[in-house]
């Protein structure tokens, strides 16, 4: 076991040990917010932006989503004009299969 003088005179070690290592974390978690930040800025700036995506059917047409999901359902009841609304609402149901 150390005396008491043994551990007064480690104390300004340890404290520079210390205060190095708190410099260190520091330094290291700003790092790591600015990086989250600038993520989180990406992310937000992607979910809000606008989606200009156009799509086509069977290389056909260029379409916006709405526009697409519209010609899908028009093409469909071209190919299909006897069905009911029952079955149109069973073939583009909400619910995934």
């Amino acid at each position: 076991m150390k005396d008491k003088k043994s551990d007064r005179a480690d104390r300004p070690f340890l404290q520079q040990v210390f205060s190095v290592l708190e410099h260190v974390l520091t330094a290291n978690l700003r790092e790591d917010i600015k990086l989250d930040k600038s993520i989180i800025e990406q992310i937000s700036k992607d979910i809000n932006s606008k989606d200009y995506t156009r799509y086509q059917i069977n290389g056909q047409g260029n379409y916006s989503k709405n526009a697409l999901v519209y010609e899908v359902v028009r093409q469909y009841i071209e190919k299909h004009p006897k069905d009911t609304l029952e079955h149109l609402q069973q073939v583009f149901s909400y619910k995934l299969k």
